[in-house]
């Protein structure tokens, strides 16, 4: 999630000023621009009423870009230190359905599932629509898209809730390269005063859903916000203390998703909770 400096006037970030300054941090960490593009995406979203896909871990999206459209599947992923892979299936599509044909895509996805039923009840749930810029870069040996979108969730009184964000993308190359390339990176947004990242561990899909009120952000339990010293020695120590930041930038994603996303009640019970994984770590020596 891309938010402004910490100073810096207005609550957000000026997406022109912020591709302008993207310009020159990617030729300061020396990442050579293969190209770049601007985009704007519809993003429709579809499940049945008792969200048949959803409980079975397959989000079905079909996105416009100006005269293409695409369908897409996404499966369950796996997410380690902001890091996401998970499997993705594409189609292109001639025009946008009224909803997409399951058919379509491999059998094996649908595997929990029942897919006649499933297709007979189908209906568009939820929407978002983005601007987005693109920069491919090569960095080491990889080739790295970033895309910067600039978001429009719906939500489920008929409004719309803002978001920046960024995403970097592996497309060629290895994980090394492409964690040398964000940890670069974000050094020189924040030595240029550009901007602030924060890492988010829900997905565009998630968040739509959530807006859309489909779908909500339950709060960690007693134990996963409790810091634990193993006997494990120091690898024990860090995978805790890896697993209570983790929990905490959940917490953050409920704060952040604004009065839209969450009421007050569960925003003060997570900042709470906060409070609680950090003033645990003071007892460790």
């Amino acid at each position: 999630m891309v938010q402004p400096y910490a100073g810096a006037a207005g609550g957000s970030v000026d997406g022109d000023s912020f591709i302008r300054g993207m310009d020159s941090v990617l030729a300061s960490v020396n990442a050579g621009v293969i190209r770049t593009a601007d985009l704007e995406l519809e993003n429709s979203y579809y499940d049945t009423p008792d969200l048949a896909l959803y409980r079975a871990g397959i989000a079905l999206r079909v996105r416009k870009t100006g005269s293409e459209t695409e369908g897409t599947i996404k499966t369950r992923r796996m997410s380690s230190g902001g890091i996401h892979v998970h499997p993705e299936y594409n189609v292109p599509l001639s025009e946008k359905p009224e909803v997409p044909d399951l058919g379509m895509f491999p059998e094996h996805i649908f595997a929990e599932i029942d897919v006649d039923a499933v297709q007979k009840q189908l209906y568009e749930n939820m929407a978002q629509n983005c601007r987005r810029h693109i920069w491919l870069v090569s960095f080491s040996d990889a080739e790295i898209e970033l895309s910067f979108d600039r978001v429009a969730y719906k939500t489920s009184a008929g409004g719309t809730v803002a978001g920046t964000e960024l995403e970097l993308e592996l497309k060629k190359g290895g994980v090394t390269a492409l964690q040398e390339f964000a940890e670069a990176l974000t050094s020189a947004v924040y030595e240029g005063r550009i901007a602030r990242f924060r890492p988010e561990s829900l997905s565009k899909m998630h968040r739509a859903a959530i807006y859309a009120g489909i779908s909500e952000l339950k709060l960690p339990s007693e134990d996963e916000i409790s810091w634990k010293v193993t006997e494990n020695g120091v690898c024990g120590a860090e995978k805790g203390l890896a697993d209570l930041m983790s929990t905490a930038g959940r917490l953050a994603s409920i704060i952040y998703l604004g009065s839209e996303g969450r009421n007050e009640e569960t925003a003060r019970k997570a900042l709470d909770m906060i409070w609680h994984c950090f003033r645990g770590l003071t007892d460790v020596q």
